[in-house]
């Protein structure tokens, strides 16, 4: 057991400032700050050609294959080495982030199999999913199905009436508290924290955890729904029509939310609460949006998007928690290193305003069910705001951003590429290939990519459909690995 001061740094206001407004000045002067590490995971659906649902234990496959054992045997995660800070720092993070795709690759054609980074199965049957024996996940099994029985009115009656469809011993399951699946996959983004002299400072630790579950970070993750399909079931007749993991993620009363400490002397107390249990499952967090990884990793991991199939989606994802980091910086610079100051500055602000997992009129639940109605049309209870309103003043923002720290403009610049199409009125697309920029087995930029991924699918219950996911991801990441630097990055957008 570790005690807080073995994991974070001396609670004062002054050291906190001094090295902010260091680390401020260095991206002025176009360095990337030494504490900048980023780690990704990327999780995909395995299938056989067939476009049966591919279990590891059923195919004898070996789990050194697997980096870490995952709730279902059809999931396989792959995930980058930390990528350290250093020149050309945005395409360092592509080129890494696609050679490890690429690695993913290696292992599915090792099995025969066709993987698809989508964020759910769109083929195959629901009753071929197995859930992992492994004992780490029997821990999270069984604290799920205990909170499932004894905290049904917390979960959605959307999310009840689409596992219904595919599970019809759906209640006896949650009466007897059996098993249920869990069949969503996401993006995850690990952000290194800064440290001092090798300990965390909790106060940047609480801002930065605050503006991952803001408002902004909601509605950019809705730029990566891609699924409005699953297990040959087309969920557009019953009004899901961009993604399906919004709908079942919110099984898991894990998922439902947990407070995260807004200020650092309760973050400490609350470590050191948890780090007297002895059955400690994760670090502090969610399976909803963000964890805080205070003990191996040193981290906030980013888990609020779907993985999807377009690499260049992912990257932008990637690209806007890099960019969380220094609006991080600057609002701990404007309060002198005091985080409680810096939280009341984000409830007021539009974009920074915390939003709340399934309580209140903007909660992340209605915000994500009401785009897979309304789609960016959907409005706010803010201001009356439509979704596509606030991403285009927060284009402005990022702009900003840009001028004034020239190192980090080519992840600006891309993102605001990534936000503009995304926003754009959907482009009518022969195939997927063509939204993802294939054709003849190479990668090349076509001005097919507007909208969200979700409106180029056609419902099918045709394997083409893995395929042109499988095949267009792979070439994706061949084509990024050969970037030489940060400014060669935008040619994957133009």
């Amino acid at each position: 057991m570790e005690t807080s001061n073995q994991i974070f740094a001396p609670n004062i206001y002054t050291h906190t400032y001094e090295f902010i407004k260091k680390t401020l000045k260095e991206l002025k002067s176009g360095q990337i700050p030494e504490y900048w590490k980023t780690g990704i995971e990327a999780e995909g659906c395995l299938y056989d050609k067939n476009g049966k649902i591919l279990n590891i234990e059923d195919n004898n496959i070996k789990k050194e294959y697997i980096s870490h054992s995952e709730y279902h045997l059809s999931t396989l995660e792959v995930a980058t080495n930390p990528i350290f800070s250093g020149k050309n720092y945005a395409s360092s993070i592509a080129k890494n982030f696609s050679e490890t795709i690429a690695k993913a690759y290696n292992i599915a054609q090792h099995l025969n199999a066709l993987l698809v980074f989508s964020s759910s199965f769109e083929l195959g049957e629901w009753s071929e999913l197995k859930i992992n024996n492994d004992t780490h996940i029997n821990k999270i099994t069984s604290n799920n199905l205990f909170h499932a029985k004894n905290h049904l009115d917390r979960i959605p009656k959307k999310t009840i009436s689409v596992y219904k469809l595919f599970d019809k011993y759906f209640d006896e399951k949650i009466r007897d508290c059996k098993p249920i699946n869990y069949p969503i996959h996401s993006i995850q983004v690990h952000s290194g924290l800064p440290l001092i002299n090798g300990l965390i400072d909790s106060k940047f630790a609480c801002v930065n955890i605050q503006l991952k579950n803001s408002l902004i970070a909601k509605i950019v993750s809705l730029i990566l729904f891609n699924t409005n399909q699953a297990f040959g079931k087309n969920l557009r007749e019953i009004n899901v029509n961009f993604d399906v993991r919004s709908i079942l993620r919110r099984i898991s009363p894990l998922s439902l939310g947990q407070l995260i400490p807004d200020n650092s002397l309760d973050l400490i107390n609350l470590v050191n609460y948890i780090e007297t249990k002895p059955n400690k499952v994760i670090d502090i967090g969610t399976l909803d949006r963000v964890r805080f990884r205070y003990k191996n990793f040193k981290t906030i991991e980013s888990i609020d998007a779907p993985m999807n199939p377009d690499l260049r989606i992912c990257l932008g994802w990637i690209f806007f928690n890099k960019l969380l980091e220094i609006f991080a910086l600057e609002l701990m610079e404007e309060t002198k290193g005091n985080e409680e100051l810096a939280y009341k500055k984000i409830k007021k602000d539009l974009f920074f305003k915390p939003v709340p997992t399934i309580f209140g009129k903007y909660s992340a639940v209605n915000i994500e069910f009401n785009f897979n109605t309304n789609y960016w049309d959907s409005k706010l209870n803010i201001n009356g705001y439509r979704l596509k309103e606030v991403l285009s003043m927060f284009i402005n923002e990022i702009s900003i951003l840009g001028t004034k720290y020239p190192v980090i403009k080519p992840m600006c610049s891309f993102l605001q590429l990534i936000i503009n199409n995304s926003v754009l009125p959907s482009k009518k697309t022969d195939s997927i290939s063509e939204y993802m920029g294939i054709k003849n087995n190479q990668y090349c930029y076509n001005n097919k990519n507007n909208g969200i991924l979700s409106l180029s699918k056609e419902f099918t219950k045709d394997t083409s459909l893995l395929s042109e996911q499988h095949n267009g991801t792979y070439i994706q990441s061949l084509a990024f690995q050969k970037l030489r630097d940060d400014y060669d990055l935008l040619t994957i957008l133009k």
